[in-house]
């Protein structure tokens, strides 16, 4: 008897060996390491599932537990500055996940990772071989990096192109320009991926996922994947998608795309839908918070990263007041690509003490200091915040230089190529809208868009409106029961 079982084992292992896999992994304890997002060091998730016959079942099925897994997935690729400029490991949870999944350390690949992003996007891959039924099969898993991706990264957000013909092989049209170029960087990374490792795309089960910036990214590179693969075998997760193509289709061909969104987060939002921008896919709300569901949210949200949560049960509105303020100075795509881009994009240029580098602005208001009468934007800044808005001598001294230094940039921008008359009118309007929303004259909606702004320059990410961008908010949302 024990001689026959024997046999049996062998003949097992030998068929196993043979066809070059093994069988489908089920895991029901996966335990994830991650960055958190306010404190900046490491916390643990438990209790999700990996299961791979998943990836044998219908992939335009939404499927909560695969939905969580791949959060999981995404918020352990989390970098950050810490690991990029000293210890040089920014990726060292999403590999060690990666190996308690089954996936051995030789099929991982990671590129970008300790640096910063800017039109690219920090990716991880890793692959093994399995038999379902008799049949061997790849899995074949890609997250792109999507939270703590250095300041650079955060450029090519705000880089969307004008929207006019394709420029240098680079679809400027259809879709978002930063978001573009870092999906079509993820996907001639997966073809060179799989071309290295002699995988075929016919025998592939492809698993997908992204956070934010890289779920718009995953987005794009699954729809790429998807005219040199049958598409039912790529299951994509993303979370937190903001708007990446013009002119969407709702194609059903693409509902295999979930995208999962918290309604109250802004990124999902942006680009306006006034600027016809959106997401191809199924879209998947989060459950929202309401007072019979909240103490399990909150209950989530504090066993995850420590955090006790104070906002309000739903930012939507809020959220859509910020998008209304954008609306009010760039009404189209176009508008904004042509007028309003470089300047915000300067915004996200830090100088070497890591404060923020208004030059570009500054050259615009200030005439590069050649007029005593101008003023930085840095310096006018510093002039709101300290202004009394109850003393009208101070008002009127502000408006004053302000005028001052319009009137600088005209006379020395007047004669020059570079001068942008639109511009320069713009921040003038943004200047004045400004102080009247510091007097507290603004509609509600633009005071409550206001304020919101105020809290986010104090608190910085810890601010409520972007605690709902935060995938342990996200996880959260997804995993609370009522």
């Amino acid at each position: 008897m024990k001689k026959n079982l024997i046999i049996t084992s062998l003949l097992t292992i030998t068929l196993l060996t043979s066809c070059g896999g093994k069988g489908l992994t089920t895991n029901n304890n996966v335990s994830v390491t991650f960055r958190t997002t306010a404190e900046n060091k490491d916390s643990a998730i438990s209790n999700l599932t990996y299961d791979e016959n998943w990836f044998f079942k219908d992939s335009y099925t939404y499927n909560e537990d695969l939905a969580e897994m791949s959060l999981g997935l995404t918020l352990s690729s989390a970098d950050n500055e810490e690991y990029d400029v000293d210890n040089k490991t920014g990726d060292k949870n999403i590999k060690q996940l990666y190996e308690d999944l089954g996936f051995s350390s030789e099929s991982y690949y990671s590129v970008g990772f300790n640096e910063e992003d800017t039109d690219k996007v920090a990716l991880s891959i890793a692959s093994k071989n399995v038999t379902n039924s008799g049949k061997e099969s790849t899995i074949l898993s890609i997250n792109l990096r999507g939270i703590g991706y250095g300041s650079g990264g955060w450029i090519s957000n705000f880089n969307i192109g004008e929207g006019k013909e394709d420029i240098d092989n680079t679809d400027n049209k259809q879709y978002h320009l930063g978001f573009y170029t870092a999906g079509l960087f993820a996907f001639n990374e997966i073809k060179t991926y799989v071309t290295d490792k002699n995988i075929d795309l016919d025998n592939t089960k492809v698993w997908l996922t992204g956070f934010s910036r890289s779920a718009a990214a995953a987005n794009i590179a699954s729809i790429f994947l998807g005219d040199i693969m049958d598409r039912k075998n790529i299951y994509t997760y993303a979370f937190a998608t903001p708007a990446y193509k013009v002119n969407v289709t709702n194609d059903e061909l693409l509902k295999n795309i979930f995208n999962i969104i918290n309604s109250g987060d802004i990124v999902p939002m942006i680009p306006p839908i006034e600027w016809d921008f959106g997401i191809e896919g199924t879209k998947v709300e989060l459950p929202l918070i309401t007072e019979d569901t909240r103490s399990s949210f909150e209950t989530e949200l504090y066993n995850l990263c420590g955090i006790t949560y104070t906002g309000l049960n739903d930012y939507e509105s809020i959220s859509k007041s910020m998008i209304n303020m954008l609306l009010k100075y760039a009404p189209s795509r176009e508008e904004y690509a042509l007028v309003l881009e470089d300047a915000v994009k300067s915004i996200f240029n830090r100088k070497d003490d890591g404060s923020i580098d208004y030059s570009y602005i500054d050259n615009i208001l200030s005439c590069e200091g050649t007029n005593e009468d101008a003023i930085s934007i840095e310096s006018l800044i510093e002039s709101v915040k300290g202004i009394d808005f109850s003393d009208i001598t101070a008002i009127i001294g502000l408006v004053t230089k302000i005028g001052n230094t319009l009137n600088a940039g005209e006379e020395y921008w007047g004669n020059k190529d570079s001068y942008n008359d639109e511009l320069l009118e713009k921040i003038s309007e943004i200047i004045s809208f400004a102080i009247t929303l510091y007097m507290g004259a603004g509609t509600d909606e633009e005071q409550l868009a206001f304020d919101t702004l105020k809290e986010i320059g104090t608190l910085g990410v810890t601010s409520p409106l972007l605690e709902q961008h935060w995938g342990e908010v996200y996880l959260a949302r997804l995993r609370m029961h009522s």
